[in-house]
């Protein structure tokens, strides 16, 4: 019998698809067929197992190379196992209909081997039949198709058998006789092009996320009166965006929301955890779900109530930042947390009434916001960064940063400058002689002293300052030009002029009724005063000639020669050249113009930047984009406003 060969029938794996365009189709397959069309991207980074491979497999390594990232000590391999114990769960029915994983983007090198009519007429609907020895890549989605290879070698270890995973369909999309750059330029328009989700934008969007959960709750619990009407506050709550744009009706984002929720659970530890999930097995110990949420909701919304209009104005306290170091000070009010460290909601409420929520400079700058070069104040710092500064100058009032947000004034001339925004005055100090009729005399018990003026008392005596040079006990300088230049307050003897200075002799000393020792004109230990008449220490000094100097027993003469050197020309500060953190900067304000150069990213998470063409936040707006996992350069223009997150510190190379 001889039997006789077809010769229209092409062999090859068939799948049904629907062509979009001339050369992609779309379509579903079974995991069998995925890991027979494209092989193991792990298996081919494998040298030992390439090695033995057949020439074909080594033939599509050298392809897939062309247009793909390595997985191996990368990001993008460590997520293989979570994404195939994610894709297990869904399998097993324990994620129930919420859970998903998109189109495989695959490239066939090469024309098909056949591609059939329409299936039933008018869908669309076609068989297309891939060779045996063809070479199929997985442009996008390549974790995937790693993470499909691993369930289906050994499905057990994931909880599954083959019945199971051959039951599965996979979504996919086809490009056909592409050339490798063509496939190059859809890898990078798919992983460039599209804007990077921030992590805590997606946990967000989680509702497997405790946190998130508790966060809609607080905004649901709540309405307030915006413009004469009561509104829920969740209408004021935006759910898609990192960032709000000065268009955007709403108030606050819900990322910010959750790290309120999540900082009030864990207090200061809730900052490394503002952008992961919480679970319900990971609440404070000894705790119920049901439990957190009666005690959280009720707080987080009657604080949401009381301070409604800050909200409304949008004011500090809506940043994110600012939001979490909240959560921190409310940590303690809650029954979990640490016995020693409780105190009462009182206690808190009253650490807020004095607190300013506007948005200015002068109460925000340097605790949860930084000026440009402009005097722009950006709220854009990281939760990390901020947070715990601002729980800070929350629950510490007397510190430099606690006084700085309530408006108060510190000691030093820095924070002065910063709190107050005051010009310093260039008033040359008075001396407090006897007849000066601002001081006060007393009956022999009383000591002469100036009268204090009214107003701040650094206005009085600003020591810090470098237009003043006075000395704190009552002794006063006369400079020797202060005629000449009454705007300074002192200054150093001209070249050949003497300085006289005179002083009262010593007076004899007598014992105090406890035994002290002590002189005319001064106090004692005890606080008690002298007796007689008063008489203040007071240094004058004049300039004269040196020949008309007194006699030796009360006048010491001294000649001093100085050289007045040049002030050096400061140099204006300018655009910074190096920064660091997570932030939002504009070229040519904040930062220089030019290439910058990062050493990565901070962390697994990846080194996201965006170059933007204002900060609304729209997709729109952005220029240019990426997320590194290994050192990056990017040239920024004039004008553009600059975006990183999770990066090492920038420093500009050209």
């Amino acid at each position: 019998m001889r039997l006789t060969m077809p010769t229209a029938v092409v062999e090859g794996t068939q799948l049904t698809v629907m062509p979009f365009r001339d050369d992609a189709v779309v379509g579903t397959m079974a995991v069998p067929a995925l890991v027979q069309l494209v092989p193991s991207p792990r298996a081919e980074e494998d040298p030992r197992k390439l090695k033995a491979a057949s020439g074909l497999v080594r033939r599509h390594a050298e392809l897939r190379a062309t247009v793909q990232r390595t997985l191996k000590s990368s990001q993008k391999g460590k997520n293989v196992r979570p994404y195939a114990e994610y894709i297990a769960a869904g399998i097993r029915g324990e994620l129930g209909a919420a859970w998903s994983t998109p189109p495989i983007t695959l490239w066939h090198a090469g024309p098909l081997a056949a591609l059939s009519e329409e299936l039933v007429l008018g869908t669309g609907l076609r068989t297309l039949t891939v060779a045996p020895g063809t070479m199929v890549v997985a442009i996008d989605g390549e974790t995937q198709t790693t993470a499909w290879h691993d369930l289906y070698d050994d499905p057990e270890a994931y909880g599954l058998t083959y019945p199971q995973l051959s039951r599965v369909r996979i979504p996919f999309e086809l490009y056909v006789d592409l050339a490798p750059a063509d496939a190059r330029q859809i890898f990078y328009d798919r992983n460039v092009q599209g804007v990077a989700v921030a992590k805590n934008l997606a946990m967000s969007m989680d509702q497997r996320d405790f946190g998130t959960r508790l966060a809609h709750l607080v905004a649901d619990s709540v309405r307030i009166d915006v413009d004469g009407q009561r509104v829920p506050f969740a209408r004021l709550v935006n759910v898609s965006k990192r960032q709000l744009s000065a268009g955007d009706r709403e108030v606050v984002t819900l990322s910010a929301l959750r790290a309120l929720v999540v900082t009030t659970l864990y207090g200061r530890g809730g900052l490394a955890r503002s952008a992961e999930s919480v679970h319900e097995d990971e609440l404070p110990a000894g705790t119920r779900p049901e439990q957190v949420e009666a005690a959280v909701v009720p707080i987080l919304g009657d604080l949401i109530v009381r301070h409604a209009r800050e909200f409304a104005e949008r004011g500090a306290i809506t940043a994110p930042a600012v939001l979490a170091g909240l959560g921190i000070a409310v940590h303690p009010t809650m029954p979990w947390s640490d016995s020693g460290a409780v105190f009462r909601m009182d206690d808190l409420l009253r650490l807020l009434d004095g607190i300013r929520w506007e948005r200015e400079a002068k109460y925000w700058d340097g605790v949860a916001a930084k000026t440009g070069t402009s005097g722009r104040l950006n709220f854009s710092g990281g939760v990390k960064d901020s947070g715990g500064r601002v729980a800070d100058a929350i629950l510490y009032p007397a510190t430099e940063a606690g006084r700085q947000i309530r408006g108060l004034c510190a000691a030093s001339t820095a924070h002065l400058a910063r709190c107050l925004r005051v010009e310093p005055t260039t008033r040359t100090p008075e001396r407090p002689v006897r007849n000066d009729p601002r001081v006060r005399r007393g009956n022999g018990a009383q000591h002469d002293r100036p009268q204090a003026r009214p107003g701040p008392r650094f206005r009085q005596r600003p020591h810090d300052s470098a237009e003043f040079r006075t000395v704190r006990r009552r002794t006063a300088t006369l400079p020797a030009d202060a005629t000449a230049h009454p705007g300074r307050a002192a200054q150093l003897p001209q070249p050949g002029v003497a300085e006289v200075r005179r002083r009262r002799p010593r007076l004899p000393a007598r014992r105090s009724r406890h035994g002290r020792e002590r002189r005319h004109g001064q106090r004692g230990r005890g606080g008690g005063r002298c007796e007689g008449r008063p008489r203040p220490t007071t240094t004058v000094t004049e300039t004269a000639p040196a020949a008309e100097a007194e006699p030796a027993p009360t006048v010491t003469e001294t000649v001093t020669e100085t050289v007045t050197a040049k002030p050096k020309k400061t140099k204006e500060p300018g655009p910074a050249t190096t920064f660091s953190g997570d932030g939002e900067y504009l070229v040519g304000d904040d930062i220089k113009a030019g290439t910058y150069k990062t050493a990565g990213p901070e962390d697994e998470w990846g080194c996201y930047w965006e170059r933007a063409k204002d900060v609304s936040g729209e997709f729109g707006s952005i220029i240019a984009n990426n997320n590194l996992e290994g050192t990056g350069r990017v040239t920024l223009n004039k004008g553009e406003y600059f975006k990183t997150n999770r990066c090492q510190e920038w420093k500009r190379v050209g």
